[in-house]
């Protein structure tokens, strides 16, 4: 009988002792518990705020206390406002004249505004002024002729000028007749000197005219096509530039 007093006096104080320790841990659980909101993780290491990185976002994200850098894209080029689709641009009409006396020429263009669209600019790049002017013309699909004119301080020929900024980007060997006959008009114009040349890749057409202190160019490009897969195009650009005149 005494032994089984002495067992059942055992088994209490070994469930006491239990009880006891359980007790302990969630009074040691319920403290951690109270300062943990400002200790960090086991695990984790807290970083001062004057070392913290954030990473560029393209959209800003409000915060207090921290500049959290913004992308900005680069600018890029906008072209030419495009003429409006339909029938194909009225060539037939009376053209128009373009005349800018300050850059010193003249140039007609078709009267259809409905198929043609003007655009022009005035830049000045590592000190030199240049001008652009850029008819678009509906002949399905469109056809632009940029003219652009930039002083020339160097005094640089034209064969310079094709070398070291245009024969790079890939030259066909090939030059459509067209391109003489403009050549030839832009020497009775009063060019000193005239280079013609056909780019490889989408066959675009380009004239360099040398006058005086300045460079001419004329860019001709059809809107994903050849010009030479377009008769009617090509038939344009000898017209159009045939029209041109300098004025000094």
């Amino acid at each position: 009988m005494k032994r089984w007093i002495n067992f059942v006096s055992g088994l209490f104080g070994v469930l006491a002792l239990i009880i006891l320790a359980i007790g302990v841990i969630a009074l040691f659980r319920g403290v951690a518990g109270i300062s943990g909101s400002s200790a960090p993780a086991i695990g984790t290491q807290d970083t001062p705020a004057s070392r913290r990185t954030v990473a560029p976002s393209r959209t800003p994200v409000p915060t207090v206390g921290l500049i959290i850098p913004t992308y900005t894209p680069m600018p890029t080029y906008a072209p030419p406002p495009q003429p409006t689709p339909g029938p194909t641009a009225d060539l037939t009409q009376p053209w128009l004249v373009y005349t800018d006396t300050q850059w010193g020429f003249s140039i007609r263009y078709p009267s259809d505004p409905g198929g043609v669209s003007l655009e022009e600019r005035e830049t000045i790049r590592d000190g030199i002024a240049r001008k652009s002017l850029s008819i678009g013309v509906w002949l399905k699909p469109t056809a632009f002729l940029t003219i652009w004119i930039e002083d020339n301080p160097m005094g640089l020929a034209v064969e310079q000028v094709f070398e070291t900024r245009f024969k790079k980007y890939g030259v066909s060997q090939n030059v459509p007749e067209v391109l003489f006959s403009v050549e030839e008009h832009l020497k009775q114009a009063g060019a000193q000197a005239v280079k013609v040349f056909q780019y490889e890749e989408d066959g675009a057409f380009e004239v360099l005219a040398q006058r005086g202190s300045r460079i001419y160019g004329f860019t001709f490009v059809l809107d994903h096509a050849r010009v030479l897969a377009k008769p009617q195009a090509v038939a344009f650009f000898e017209r159009i530039m045939k029209t041109f005149r300098f004025l000094n």
